[in-house]
């Protein structure tokens, strides 16, 4: 009986085998390719690359002549909501690539739940070694975290006042259990759904699930400014990016006025969005088809995408 239902969940695409490993120095990171199919404010089909990233693959090293943007962010770099081809990355990359005639190479290295120390490790171990042109992090509220650190990723912290990255996590027993069980699990559609649902579940989510339309519609989910005043080790953090010259900040709309205006001021490059936002008609995180508010719409990725080309048409490659 199982196995017809893990054929079933298979050949419908209700739920395919998970996409995460457990690596010893990038902690939860994405297996390689992976067909993945999502439906929540919007429908998404798509998938990991051989490389172990979103959408088409390109290798570590770089084509001569080829310019290279990386994208690195929570769940709205990732983009489980819309096609791959209408992702801001995509449309970025058709724009630049018309406005300068080169070739034009975007990865989309987002990962739902990275906040802002996460992308720095996940940049320094993974995404920087694809010779990028320009990376773009990704900042929102959310991003700014002060929890303390999870047991299944590195972390940045100061020791004797220097920015390094702890990697603990590999030697828990907790990581350590999940790696020996991630095979089994990883491969079986059947213990992803469970798993899924239990998620669901324990945020209480089911009713809304089970019922859909005849459930009352959920509050808005969008990200909510509340602190984000930047720690010691975030504003290190952002001192390192902006020193290299080949990193650059993506402020997003959920950033209080504030906080964007400082961050503009302090960090080098850093482009606020809420400028191109502005222009989408209506609010750009409302999902008409599933009446939801949460990530970008299709609206919002095409004017993100058509105003980053903009911004970076006059940047040759190096």
């Amino acid at each position: 009986m199982l196995v017809v239902l893990e054929l079933f969940l298979r050949t419908t695409a209700i739920q395919l085998p998970g996409v995460t490993r457990y690596d010893d120095t990038l902690g939860l990171a994405l297996k390689p390719d992976r067909p993945l199919v999502r439906f929540d404010e919007g429908f998404y089909m798509g998938g990991t690359n051989h490389f172990g990233y979103y959408g088409k693959g390109h290798p570590p090293e770089k084509p001569k002549g080829a310019f290279r943007v990386a994208l690195i962010g929570d769940s709205q770099v990732e983009g489980h909501q819309l096609f791959a081809r209408d992702h801001f990355g995509a449309i970025l990359e058709a724009e630049l690539a018309r406005l300068t005639g080169v070739s034009v190479e975007v990865m989309n290295f987002g990962m739902s739940g990275l906040n802002l120390s996460d992308m720095y490790c996940y940049f320094v171990d993974f995404a920087g070694r694809f010779e990028p042109d320009v990376t773009f992090f990704l900042i929102g509220a959310g991003d700014i975290d002060k929890s303390p650190p999870r047991r299944e990723r590195p972390y940045c912290e100061l020791v004797a006042d220097s920015l390094v990255i702890n990697y603990e996590f590999a030697g828990s027993p907790t990581f350590a259990w999940k790696q020996k069980t991630a095979t089994f699990r990883g491969q079986s559609a059947v213990l992803n759904l469970v798993n899924r649902a239990r998620e669901v579940y324990g945020r209480g989510l089911a009713p809304e699930v089970l019922l859909g339309k005849f459930w009352p519609a959920s509050p808005a989910r969008a990200e909510s400014p509340g602190d984000v005043s930047l720690t010691e080790t975030t504003r290190r953090i952002l001192e390192e990016l902006a020193g290299r010259g080949d990193v650059c900040l993506l402020m997003a709309d959920s950033l209080p006025d504030d906080v964007v205006a400082a961050m503009m001021e302090e960090y080098g490059c850093a482009i606020d969005l809420r400028d191109p936002l502005n222009q989408v008609e209506g609010d750009p995180r409302y999902w008409i088809a599933t009446d939801q508010v949460g990530h970008w719409n299709h609206e919002a990725h095409k004017a993100v995408g058509v105003f980053l080309a903009g911004e970076l048409s006059d940047r040759p490659p190096r």
